[in-house]
């Protein structure tokens, strides 16, 4: 059996030459007042933590992590949905393969519109750290087709 084909029957619904379905999303274009926000506050948690009495390289470890920490505030992030999975980079790639998860779905909240990818059956403490959210376009006209081909592809998995 191919590796397609061994693809394709481990993973119910999977069309195995289906095209990967990628996007970006720029927090610069999409949310700039948001984006501001979050660089201002890395700046002054970075002035607070340089004023501490550390050593330099525990106040930069510091400072790192906490700008880290903000990173999807005002980095942009990649999409992916293929024939394996789903997967979104901002400063690394973090995937899910499609026989992990147990629950997906669109939300539209304020911050804007998130695909949701949990591992775990039912909402709660535990989905919250097992979850991967991927952003969708702020703009109506680049969001529509996008959706409708993410809930496609979902369903093709059982989501």
């Amino acid at each position: 059996m191919s590796a397609a084909g061994s693809a394709a029957s481990a993973t119910p619904g999977a069309v195995a030459d289906e095209p990967p379905l990628e996007w970006r999303v720029n927090p610069w274009r999409e949310r700039p007042l948001a984006v501001a926000l979050g660089v201002a506050i890395v700046a002054a948690v970075g002035v607070a933590v340089t004023r501490l009495d550390l050593p330099w390289l525990s106040r930069l470890a510091l400072v790192s992590a906490f700008a880290g920490f903000l990173a999807p505030l005002y980095l942009p992030e990649r999409c992916r949905i293929d024939a394996r999975g789903a997967g979104h980079r901002i400063l690394v790639w973090e995937r899910r393969e499609w026989n992990a998860l147990k629950r997906a779905g669109v939300r539209y909240e304020p911050g804007g519109p998130w695909v949701s990818l949990s591992t775990v059956a039912h909402p709660g403490v535990l989905a919250t750290f097992r979850s991967m959210t991927l952003r969708l376009p702020r703009r109506r006209a680049e969001r529509e087709a996008l959706v409708a081909e993410i809930l496609k592809r979902l369903a093709r998995h059982g989501l």
